[in-house]
């Protein structure tokens, strides 16, 4: 009968994985690792010795991030784009580029944006959305803006001049009815 492997706390492997202790419920067939990012888990130790398990699931999916632009976040993009036909002319770099020289504000609002790192849908104001000025063109140079993901839903499929025209008109009779006349 062979011994299982054991392996010393503290010895490091492929990537970011340190161990820590032996697992508890696994008989001896894992071990509890802590990921450079702080995160603990069980791993199976023959996925650390063949390095086939080399950090985290929360790292595996950030490896190809731009700046905060996560690779999940671009590759939903990409998605959305193919599932309306629509052409993608631009990279990651291209776009995240773009955030920055907006300084990380809407560019219909100026409300300060943030990436969402787990890419979630929020309402609470913190996530940015990347917005096609005319919404029968695709995702080419000039023809893309980073918008608070609420005003995105709000311009939906409008051009952008259109859906300005419209935002000023409820605000221009909310003024009057309100009695706010500039």
């Amino acid at each position: 009968m062979t011994q299982p492997l054991q392996i010393d706390p503290g010895t490091r492997f492929f990537g970011a994985w340190t161990v820590i202790s032996p697992a508890q419920k696994r008989h001896n067939r894992a071990v509890i690792c802590r990921c450079d990012c702080g995160r603990q888990h069980a791993v199976v130790l023959a996925s650390l010795v063949s390095g086939k398990s080399t950090r985290c699931r929360h790292c595996k999916g950030y490896r190809d991030n731009v700046g905060d632009l996560t690779h999940r976040k671009w590759g939903n993009i990409l998605v959305k784009a193919k599932e309306r036909n629509l052409e993608v002319c631009l990279t990651m770099e291209e776009v995240w580029d773009l955030f920055l020289a907006q300084q990380g504000r809407c560019a219909l609002t100026g409300i300060p944006l943030k990436m969402d790192p787990e890419n979630k849908r929020s309402t609470r104001g913190d996530t940015a959305s990347l917005d096609q000025i005319d919404s029968t063109k695709g995702y080419i140079p000039g023809n893309v803006q980073w918008v608070h993901m609420g005003v995105n839903l709000m311009k939906n499929k409008f051009q952008q001049d259109y859906f300005v025209d419209m935002c000023r008109k409820v605000v221009s009779l909310q003024e009057t009815r309100n009695g706010f006349l500039r």
